[in-house]
């Protein structure tokens, strides 16, 4: 087993350089465990095509939820298309206490066929609206969309 002279004798490496050397005994913080977030908000769109959230939508989906201080770690993204429980059974799955579909036609018991419209299902709120490409590029959609997430994430 060769020694290194470097880290067994730092004062020989001294010798080699101009400068002073100083040992530096840094400790990494310990990383925690981020928790997961309880009550997650599931939101739901419908495409056939794309198993996924078009980039486009999703950008604008976080960039509205940024806006009554949550992110993505705070929601479940599903596509009800490519699902294959039933939306009860993913509420139920997910704990979910909030569910925006966007562009989903299917309506659950209990729930109001009118967009933009917070319903009470149990202990689950669900929001309805057109799908986020359509809302991304009307104004009167987006204010729409904000004055219902405003009062579902009791925002003023």
């Amino acid at each position: 087993m060769s020694e290194n002279l470097i880290t067994s004798h730092p004062i020989a490496l001294a010798y080699l350089m101009n400068e002073d050397i100083y040992e530096v005994n840094e400790t990494q913080p310990e990383k925690k465990h981020e928790e997961p977030t309880k009550n997650k908000i599931l939101v739901l769109f419908h495409e056939y095509v794309a198993k996924d959230l078009p980039i486009v939508d999703k950008e604008f989906l976080l960039k509205v939820l940024k806006a009554v201080n949550l992110s993505e770690k705070d929601i479940i993204i599903v596509n009800r298309a490519h699902a294959t429980e039933r939306t009860e059974e993913l509420i139920e799955k997910n704990q979910a206490k909030i569910v925006l579909a966007f562009g989903v036609n299917e309506l659950i018991e209990g729930s109001n066929s009118n967009l933009y419209t917070i319903s009470k299902i149990g202990n689950t709120e669900w929001l309805s609206a057109e799908e986020l490409s359509v809302i991304g590029t009307d104004m009167n959609r987006k204010k729409q969309l904000w004055t219902s997430l405003k009062k579902i994430f009791h925002v003023n």
